[in-house]
């Protein structure tokens, strides 16, 4: 995408106005980082405002300043980064607080979800102790009021057993739920602003429209605004009254959600739009498997528990579940958070005990293996997180990342693995500058394309991905979902997609798994699946996908609502 000076026009509708109250304004504010003793812009003269009861949505490519400039709103940057300009909170500057100043705001009157929940708890304490703390630190409330709170909050946000999860900690949680808990944490002060640093990435397609409507009634109840941070541009169509286009740091267009969607003025917007994946638009096709050869990954009857914990019995994540999966197919697992998809792709990989069953992968048993047989085994298995900040080492540099496996099984050194790392860095769309850099100068999308990348360095037979594109842009992920159809179709690699995004599923997958409640009640061809479901879960999950488009969606809306009432 070539950007000319035509793109820097900023195309502006008339603003949202309730009562024409500002919540927000921001004002030339621009963002710089040190790296290697020279100054990297990374937002430069942003103007937007943000009106109370608003929701407004920042979109644009990974690295495009989107999260850097809004975590500036706050302080929230590291200690290599300067910034400028005015921010001002209901007409109060807020731009030039000390840090106790800032301590005192974040939470009470601005607070922020964050991209990656897992990172975002603390590990060693209980996601009830984190609520309770968020709420005393700003408010004078007794520890069993402040408990009574964050129970209440818990229910608010979806969760369906408020004193489990108020006892659990993070990792005893899955992905989505943990989200659902840092949404809990940061509606506990009824804040003025939100900040929602792509909030429904890691949710299941139910589970962020129920989280979509939490915020749509938020705002609504609270009269808050709300800084809606995403590439979904399903949830923009949902949600936002108001969108600001970025692109390198600058913004390139603004415009209100449905001109954005119905006449976007610069060729950047039109091609943002243009690689959104839609549900249903992908062509029917034909797909060939010989099933005569022996499966890449099968499992059989496989039933998987967790032990017992303290006071919390023996969970059963996964019941009776089997599955084929040959050289060339992938296979997409879909199923709302919890359902025990991730836990089947750590099984795959030899990561989680079995209870009973069987786990065969290229025609090993797992569990039968000794250590060296594993290990070989294991190499013929790539990878992909969900999470990309906790897949990395912080204190390896990129190309050391994407080079340790090719390292640590003998297939090359010295300059042949760093060429084969630059190889690997063009594969996935990143600047062989990048070698060089550490995962916390990468935005979320950067640092999962190193993960997609080091997962291919030893060219798998088969693939493991779990949310590979959750922390993709929509451009980005276009890219990638076409590099990785062109390179499963020429290595003919065995791929488990593990995804809640359902319109990726339906560009991608060969055919559709659905699981609920670590049981699989509905599976076949793509087209079969997504087009003709037959049971009623899975007909819900489709009708939850968010639509690129503000009429249609606010149609689908209004569709689930109703049927949910009857």
């Amino acid at each position: 995408m070539n950007m000319d000076k035509s793109e820097t026009q900023v195309i502006d509708a008339a603003p949202f106005q309730q009562d024409g109250e500002l919540a927000l304004e921001v004002r030339d504010l621009s963002v710089e980082f040190e790296s290697n003793g020279e100054w990297i812009q990374a937002a430069t003269d942003l103007n937007y405002d943000v009106y109370k009861g608003e929701i407004l949505a920042i979109v644009g490519e990974s690295g495009s300043g989107k999260s850097s400039s809004a975590m500036a709103l706050l302080g929230l940057l590291p200690e290599n980064c300067r910034t400028s300009g005015s921010i001002k909170l209901n007409g109060e500057e807020i731009g030039n607080l000390d840090a106790g100043g800032l301590r005192r705001l974040r939470g009470k009157r601005i607070a922020v979800v964050f991209q990656e929940p897992m990172t975002a708890l603390d590990p060693l304490y209980t996601v009830g102790k984190q609520i309770i703390e968020a709420i005393t630190v700003h408010n004078n409330m007794s520890k069993s009021a402040a408990r009574e709170r964050a129970l209440e909050l818990l229910e608010i946000v979806g969760l369906p057993n408020p004193e489990k999860t108020f006892a659990s900690y993070p990792h005893q949680l899955s992905g989505g739920q943990c989200q659902r808990v840092v949404i809990a944490q940061a509606i506990s002060c009824d804040p003025d602003v939100l900040i929602a640093d792509e909030a429904t990435t890691a949710l299941d397609v139910t589970v962020q429209a129920e989280i979509l409507d939490l915020l749509r009634n938020l705002r609504h109840r609270l009269h808050s605004a709300i800084l809606l941070i995403t590439h979904d541009m399903g949830v923009v169509a949902d949600l936002a009254d108001r969108v600001v286009v970025m692109r390198s740091g600058r913004i390139v267009e603004i415009g209100s959600t449905q001109q954005i969607f119905a006449n976007a003025q610069q060729p950047y917007t039109q091609e943002l739009l243009s690689a959104v994946p839609r549900l249903g638009a992908t062509t029917v096709r034909e797909h060939v498997v010989n099933r005569e050869d022996a499966p890449s990954l099968s499992m059989k009857n496989v039933t998987i528990d967790y032990p017992k914990q303290g006071n919390s019995p023996v969970f059963r994540a996964v019941e009776d579940f089997s599955l084929d999966i040959h050289a060339g197919e992938l296979v997409a697992l879909v199923g709302e958070s919890g359902s025990g998809k991730t836990t089947i792709g750590r099984a795959v990989m030899g990561l989680v005990p079995i209870a009973s069953g069987e786990v065969s992968v290229l025609g090993h048993d797992l569990w039968k293996l000794k250590k060296a047989a594993l290990r070989d085994v294991r190499r013929q298995i790539g990878i992909v997180f969900q999470d990309p900040t906790s897949s990395l080492d912080p204190r390896m540099k990129i190309g050391e990342s994407i080079g340790e496996p090719l390292k640590v099984a003998g297939v090359a050194k010295g300059r042949r693995l760093d060429s084969m790392v630059e190889d690997l860095l063009e594969q996935v769309e990143l600047p062989r500058a990048f070698f060089g850099r550490y995962p916390n100068e990468l935005s979320g999308g950067q640092k999962q394309r190193v993960v997609i990348a080091r997962a291919l360095a030893l060219s798998p037979k088969l693939l493991v991905a779990d949310e590979p594109t959750s922390a993709l842009d929509v451009s980005v992920q276009a890219r990638f979902l076409e590099l990785l159809l062109q390179l499963q179709q020429n290595l003919q690699f065995a791929c488990l997609f593990i995804s809640h995004d359902l319109a990726v599923v339906d560009l991608l997958a060969h055919r559709v798994v659905v699981l609920r409640n670590g049981k699989l009640v509905e599976e076949g061809p793509r087209d079969a699946v997504l087009r003709n479901a037959k049971e009623p879960y899975t007909q819900r999950l489709i009708s939850a996908v968010p639509l690129p488009d503000p009429e249609a969606q606010r149609i689908n809306r209004e569709r689930r609502v109703a049927s949910l009432r009857t």
